[in-house]
């Protein structure tokens, strides 16, 4: 996991908190209350939730390529 994900998967942790606590979030505000920010205590449960909701950038990179390969025996190679 990289610096990225580790940043990602705090702030999504703290996004959890949050969701916990408000009902309505209004997407057109610009700020977010300064009593819910002071409020925000996030917990081993908010990290596991965002922890299963992550896709690393190391898993996103990865590609696998399978080869068609023939393994003989010696006999059958003198065949």
């Amino acid at each position: 996991m990289g610096m990225w994900d580790l940043a990602a998967l705090c702030s999504e942790a703290a996004q959890q908190d949050i969701r916990k606590k408000t009902t309505q979030i209004y997407l057109e505000d610009d700020s977010i209350d300064a009593d819910l920010l002071n409020s925000i205590a996030v917990t081993m449960d908010d990290f596991k939730w965002a922890l299963s909701q992550s896709n690393p950038s190391a898993l996103r990179e990865t590609m696998v390529e399978v080869l068609q390969v023939n393994i003989r025996t010696l006999e059958d190679s003198m065949r």
